[in-house]
């Protein structure tokens, strides 16, 4: 293969790339965004949640601390998979991995 074929062949890999790294790179950004807000509202959420439990003479200590941290991780969870899905990754086999 000559010096020329590579040098366009090259040139025409670099472009490719160049075009999809920049139609990806706004679905990677919304996908950032998704997360932060996320894990914003899952620790607000949790917060609210203690603070509620906690006004509450009817539910016990013990139950409290994992009723808290189970309404976090299922927010931060639905948030990766809301993410993940903006970026591309096939939701499927994910959910069933998840039950």
């Amino acid at each position: 293969m000559p010096l020329q074929d590579t040098i366009e062949t090259s040139g025409t890999f670099l472009r490719t790339l160049a075009a999809q790294a920049a139609a990806f790179l706004p679905n990677l950004l919304i996908a950032l965004l998704i997360l932060c807000v996320g894990f914003f509202l899952a620790g607000r959420l949790a917060a609210v949640v203690a603070r509620a439990l906690g006004v509450s003479a009817r539910i016990d200590e013990t139950v409290r601390g994992p009723l808290v941290a189970i309404v976090r991780y299922v927010v931060i969870v639905f948030t990766l998979l809301v993410a993940l899905s903006q970026v591309g990754v096939q939701m499927t086999s994910l959910l069933a991995i998840l039950g």
